[in-house]
């Protein structure tokens, strides 16, 4: 109804997610938004205030920790989150890859927790970053599970391709969401970047399927140690879904 329409709270909600993008001067916020100069000081002012917001020493104005946590605390429990880092330390001294720990959002896969393996990696991830869901492994595992609703609108929109590898095909796709969803472990073969691989296992709790756990590196040390990382993944799994309350067979 537009009589209870704020707009100047959601000048403020547009300035948080133009910040999702890294940080940036006011003069660029402003014209970006088309808002007044000193609307937006006002908007800008009134979130560092509130701890939304930072002046970084270039000028630029940046997103803070508490816009994080904001965000984070509606992408999944904080039990989630505590169950997992309290299992992912066998998988990192056996393996020494990259754990992360995502959840789904909109046709995205979302890195909300991510420990840093030993082993490099060619390419990175960051804490709040994004991947296509049906490119990356924890991706695959999320999406296995949304309503058939998501993922026939996903589909609709076309799949991009990223490498060789990247599966386009919307009837392949389905084939592979089918057998995750039947037990099967999610693997990413290079889908969005030819060097990187990974595997990944959904993890629930007493709601369903809430986020996915998954290990990524090296494309080809990732295939060839396929067997060995399945079953660390389930393992894990199994004991942080037992954390949750959840009980396995």
């Amino acid at each position: 109804m537009p009589g209870y329409f704020l707009k100047t709270l959601a000048n403020g909600i547009d300035v948080l997610q133009l910040l999702q993008g890294g940080p940036l001067r006011q003069e660029q916020i402003s014209g970006t938004l088309h808002l007044p100069a000193a609307v937006t000081y006002r908007i800008i002012r009134t979130l560092h205030d509130k701890g939304f917001v930072s002046r970084q020493p270039d000028g630029t104005v940046a997103l803070t920790l508490a816009a994080w946590e904001l965000g984070m605390s509606a992408r999944t429990s904080p039990d989630v989150r505590l169950a997992v880092a309290n299992h992912v330390g066998h998988l990192m001294d056996a393996f020494g890859e990259t754990v992360h720990l995502s959840v789904y959002d909109s046709g995205d896969v979302v890195y909300i927790d991510k420990w840093d393996g030993t082993n490099p990696l060619r390419s990175y991830t960051r804490l709040g970053g994004r991947s296509p869901a049906y490119c990356v492994a924890t991706g695959k595992a999320l999406l296995a599970f949304q309503p058939a609703a998501e993922i026939q609108r996903l589909l609709r929109g076309g799949l991009q391709r990223y490498t060789q590898r990247t599966v386009v095909n919307p009837d392949l796709l389905r084939i592979q969401l089918n057998s995750i969803h039947r037990g099967h472990i999610s693997i990413n073969t290079g889908e969005l970047n030819c060097e990187v691989g990974g595997l990944a296992v959904p993890l629930r709790d007493s709601t369903g399927v809430v986020a996915a756990l998954g290990l990524s590196g090296p494309a080809e040390r990732m295939l060839a140690n396929r067997p060995d990382y399945e079953q660390a993944l389930w393992q894990a799994a199994r004991r942080i879904e037992e954390e949750l309350g959840i009980r396995n067979a």
